[in-house]
């Protein structure tokens, strides 16, 4: 037992409570679920990788869902695991190893991931706002990630273990790099030189030499440069690469779609054969052409060395000029046939298997594609600042002066000619028959029509133009001697301001101010016209005071009985008031027919530019382009006139200018030479030339800025002109040679070719169908005569186009042997009748003075299936004396140009026939004028698109009516007309007119229903008719009109 020691010290121990150390314990536990966590979401990433890959192959896609089914016993061991412990987490991404240890699975993850990779980056490039960026996309490079993404889906497990991984190619736009860098050249690429024009049909035109700069001599330079430059980068062997291998793969595709071909590799081993084949040839024979034309350009060089060594060649002259545009050449032929060999080269490496095969028609028509796409990136460019003078050559000036000469010599004989039968006999100014009768080099084509030669240089529309504006003028100053005539009528003996009438006249300051005129010098002020710096006439001044007065003073000449109550004396003077108001209404006539003619000119004119126009649409891609690409029509619609009108070159360009800077045409890239820039806005970079200062100053081409300092846009002027000078020329051209009757299918007319058919038509001769009249060649009647004249034109037409008419003299079935003596018989009486007309000494005998009968009809019988045509047809009748005089002495047959008695009594019979086809029928009568050139009203009517409406007033603001035209059919029309009556006002107030109500009347021209149509004139009749009734109830209306404004000082509403 223990024993206890007095005097010794115990020690025990102070024992207290244990207290944990809580923040330890903390820190320990955070670690450990720290540590959990960061394996639990390793553990749950790797299960996450496995259940949802991204995966592309079928066979991948099955193992893995073998893997998930089998991961399920596992994963409830690891669901009750300690995943803070490192050896519990190993375990856990054990269960997951066999499936990262596929290689199969691995590689399509990789594949599948960088393929959307690819996809998403080449998207990006396709939305991007950077316009750079933008132009890195295109539809190949996405196909080509397609394709290699499905061909790795096809590919059996060994195959896709060695698959590569492939990336997005982007596009290079050959075009506009080869543009960028050959624009930033210093010093840039330009050359001028000088060539001789070439022909439509492919001819040198000798007579033209034509300065060029810029344009095809440096295609040659810069294709070299672009070949040396931009032909090896990757990015641009690439891109070629990527397209002809989207092309073999489109092609396998479409086969396999339409069952030609049952796998990919079928149809590329029969796309790369065909390719192959097809570049190969053609490759071989560009060569051996290429090979000959570079042999040629060689010698040249050569030439041009051995020139430079022995004579010498001064810098920057035309020598110099010539021998680098030969050197550019040859550059230039070198450059393509580089490029051949290079293929010819591949085509001959072998090919056993499908891949090599591939390779090889890659290879090929990425050279291919490359080669013709510097071609054209060089064309483009030798066309930036292009310009070309035309100069004509020193002896074409002289051959053109001798032809003019030989030309006004010509024209001086005729001149001379007309002198003297305008002297022997002043009525033949006008004669139809000898103006049929004219210049056999003369194209007629309607009697009184103004023609044209049709291999000349006239501007058809120009040259009516001038023929209406002068015959405007003549009809001004018949206006002018109509109104001076009214006021030395009524003016010069009235009132104590005796010879002076009232006129609204334009001062000095422009002002519209009245004075009082003496006749004199209101002659004065009217007749002013104005002349342009070249001495041109740009016709009267003062046209709105012509007009006014005119057309104030027509309607009251007309009314007898109002002239007759104011100066009765003047009505009753003889022929005083009858002259004057013949003199008037025949200036009216003149005046509607001009403007009749001039719209009726304008609009035939207008349907051959329709008719070429649309022509050119369907032939030419350059005139379809420019139409679609915004360019106006050459016709417009003249809103003060009511006219078709056609723009000048200048009108047009500047017309196609303002659209330009509107944006409403694009640019439009022509084939051959286009001017300009290629924008499709035309908008480019603009530029100053400045001349600078100092001691040698220089032309500097200076950026111009905006305010805010930017570089300053704007149009391409030189673009837009060229494209407009281009679409005039060519439609103006066209419609040209339509007008000058080259297209027979076309209806062409010059504004006197319908003044002077309307002039000189007449009732008596134009009844459409059979028309008959007589001449005699000393007695003129050109009423008569143009029957006879339209015969001759006739036959002269039918004998240029080579259509010749069918003759004979008792039947047809005898124009065989009849028709030599019938054309003899009448070429015989028209040189008689010529020379009775023109010539004073040939002795006035009647039994040899030239007479006859001409008979016309539009048809000819039924004998359509028997000549293969409706026919037309003139009988002529020369009279029997006429033809007696001709018989020499002797009797029997022994007659004048081997005519026989039995033959003159046939033609005296029978007359002599001119048959041929309808088509060609020039005449007024033909039936397909049947709808009636011969009347003024319906032509008007035509013009105003089958109606027409006229007011009829007395005086300006005095009416009497209304009237209208309505154009049913070629035989009936519809007259509608409204009598007006004046209502006076009522105590001052009011004075209005109230209408009777309409009267409707149906007028049929062709009442007894001939064939041949009916007769025109009933319209002028009925015309004329209802005018005259408005007129007498305007002159009621008048009366009443101005004792109402006596009273009451009313207006008229």
């Amino acid at each position: 037992m223990a024993t206890y020691v007095p005097g010794s010290e115990q020690y025990l121990p102070d024992i207290k409570p244990f207290t944990p150390d809580y923040k330890f314990l903390s820190a320990v536990l955070d670690t450990r679920q720290d540590k959990y966590n960061v394996n639990w979401q390793a553990t749950n990433d790797v299960y996450n990788k496995v259940v949802y890959a991204d995966l592309m192959r079928g066979d991948t896609t099955d193992k893995r869902e073998q893997y998930v089914n089998n991961l399920a016993p596992s994963l409830e061991k690891i669901a009750g695991m300690d995943l803070s412990l490192a050896q519990n987490a190993q375990s856990a991404k054990a269960v997951f190893a066999p499936f990262f240890e596929d290689k199969l699975i691995v590689k399509d993850m990789v594949k599948t991931a960088n393929y959307k990779k690819q996809m998403s980056y080449a998207a990006r490039l396709e939305r991007s706002p950077d316009l750079d960026q933008q132009d890195m996309w295109w539809a190949d490079g996405v196909k080509e990630l397609q394709y290699r993404m499905q061909d790795f889906v096809d590919m059996s497990p060994e195959e896709a273990l060695d698959a590569r991984l492939y990336t997005y190619t982007p596009d290079a736009d050959l075009g506009k790099m080869a543009q960028k860098m050959l624009g930033e050249m210093d010093p840039p690429l330009k050359m001028e030189y000088d060539h001789y024009a070439v022909n439509k049909d492919g001819s040198v035109n000798g007579d033209i030499i034509i300065t060029t700069t810029n344009g095809e001599a440096i295609v040659g330079p810069a294709l070299a440069i672009i070949q040396e430059r931009l032909a090896d980068l990757p990015r641009v062997q690439n891109a070629y690469r990527t397209q002809a291998y989207v092309a073999s793969r489109d092609f396998a595709a479409s086969g396999m779609k339409e069952g030609a071909f049952s796998t990919v590799q079928e149809g590329q081993q029969a796309w790369a054969t065909a390719t192959i084949n097809n570049i190969q040839f053609n490759n071989d024979r560009e060569i051996e052409s290429g090979t000959t034309e570079l042999a040629e350009k060689k010698q040249s060089t050569v030439s041009w060395d051995s020139y430079k060594q022995s004579s010498g060649v001064i810098p920057g002259s035309d020598e110099e000029k010539l021998m680098q545009e030969a050197q550019n050449d040859f550059d230039a032929v070198s450059a393509v046939l580089k490029n051949k060999f290079k293929i010819r080269d591949i085509a001959n490496h072998n090919s056993p298997d499908l891949e090599s095969t591939l390779n090889k028609a890659y290879s090929m028509l990425q050279f291919t594609n490359m080669r013709t796409d510097m071609i054209k990136a060089a064309q483009a460019y030798s066309m930036r600042d292009v310009k070309s003078v035309i100069r004509e050559t020193d002896a074409a000036k002289d051959e053109r002066k001798y032809q003019y000469s030989l030309m006004l010599e010509e024209v001086r004989y005729r001149n001379k000619r007309q002198l003297k039968i305008d002297e022997l006999n002043g009525t033949l100014i006008n004669d139809p028959i000898l103006n049929a009768m004219g210049s056999p080099t003369k194209n007629y084509t309607d009697a009184g029509a103004v023609v044209f030669d049709i291999d000349g240089e006239e501007d058809i529309y120009g040259v009516s133009t001038d023929q209406q504006f002068e015959q405007v003028n003549k009809n001004r100053q018949k206006q002018i001697e109509s109104i001076i005539a009214y006021h030395q009528s009524f003016y010069s003996t009235a009132g104590k301001d005796a010879g002076t009438m009232p006129i609204d006249v334009i001062n000095k300051e422009g002002e519209k101010v009245v004075e009082n005129l003496t006749a004199q010098e209101l002659r004065n002020y009217l007749s002013i016209q104005d002349t342009a710096k070249d001495g041109t006439n740009l016709g009267y001044r003062n046209i709105e005071a012509i007009d006014e007065l005119y057309n104030e003073f027509l309607p009251l000449v007309n009314d007898k009985e109002n002239v007759t109550k104011l100066y009765p004396l003047f009505v009753n003077d003889g022929n005083s008031y009858v002259n004057l108001k013949n003199m008037f209404n025949d200036t009216d006539k003149l005046v509607r027919s001009t403007k009749l003619s001039q719209i009726t000119a304008r609009n035939i004119q207008k349907n051959a530019y329709d008719d070429t126009t649309n022509i050119l649409k369907g032939s030419s891609r350059n005139v379809r382009g420019l139409f679609e690409a915004g360019l106006p029509d050459l016709w417009y619609k003249d809103e003060a006139t009511g006219l078709n009108k056609m723009y000048s070159k200048d009108e047009y360009i500047n017309q196609v200018l303002s659209l330009a800077e509107q944006g409403a045409v694009v640019n439009f890239d022509r084939d051959g030479l286009d001017e300009g820039s290629l924008n499709k806005d035309y908008i480019i970079e603009l530029y100053e030339d400045r001349m600078s200062s100092g001691e040698y100053p220089t032309m500097d081409r200076i950026m111009l800025k905006n305010p805010d300092g930017s570089q300053k846009m704007g149009v391409d002027r030189v673009a837009v002109i060229d494209d407009a000078e281009y679409a005039w020329d060519i439609l103006h051209e066209s419609m040209n040679e339509a007008l000058k009757g080259k297209n027979p299918e076309i209806e062409t007319a010059t504004f006197n070719s319908i003044y002077q058919n309307l002039d000189n038509t007449t009732a008596s001769i134009s009844n459409y169908g059979v028309q008959e009249a007589f001449i005699d060649a000393e007695v003129t009647n050109p009423k008569t005569d143009i029957l006879y004249a339209t015969f001759l034109n006739q036959k002269n037409a039918l004998e240029a186009s080579g259509a010749s008419p069918i003759f004979y003299i008792t039947d047809i079935e005898e124009a065989q042997t009849e028709g030599i003596i019938a054309k003899e018989v009448d070429d015989g009486f028209n040189a008689n009748f010529l020379s009775y007309r023109t010539n004073s000494g040939t002795p006035s005998n009647p039994a040899a003075t030239p007479r006859g009968r001409i008979v016309y009809g539009a048809v000819y019988g039924d004998l359509e299936e028997k000549l293969g045509y409706p026919a037309a047809f003139y009988t002529f009748y020369p009279n029997e004396q006429m033809m007696a005089a001709q018989v020499k002495g002797g009797g029997g047959d022994n007659q004048f140009a081997g005519l026989k008695p039995t033959q003159i009594e046939d033609i005296k019979k029978n007359g002599i026939t001119m048959v041929f086809p309808q088509s060609e029928d020039i005449s007024q009568g033909s039936l397909k004028n049947q709808a009636g050139n011969v009347s003024i009203i319906a032509s008007t009517i035509n013009s105003f698109g089958g109606y027409w409406h006229q007011t009829v007033e007395v005086e300006k603001g005095v009416k009497g009516g209304q009237y209208s035209w309505q154009k049913l059919d070629s035989n009936n029309y519809v007259l509608n007309y409204e009598l007006e009556t004046y209502i006076p006002s009522k105590n001052g107030v009011g004075g209005n007119y109230i209408p009777d109500g309409n009267v409707s009347q149906k007028v049929n021209i062709n009442p007894s229903g001939s064939i041949y149509g009916g007769t025109m004139s009933i319209l002028e009749i009925q015309d004329n008719a209802i005018r005259k009734l408005l007129i007498q109830r305007g002159n009621k209306n008048k009366d009443a009109f101005l004792k109402d404004k006596a009273i009451f000082n009313s207006t008229v509403k």
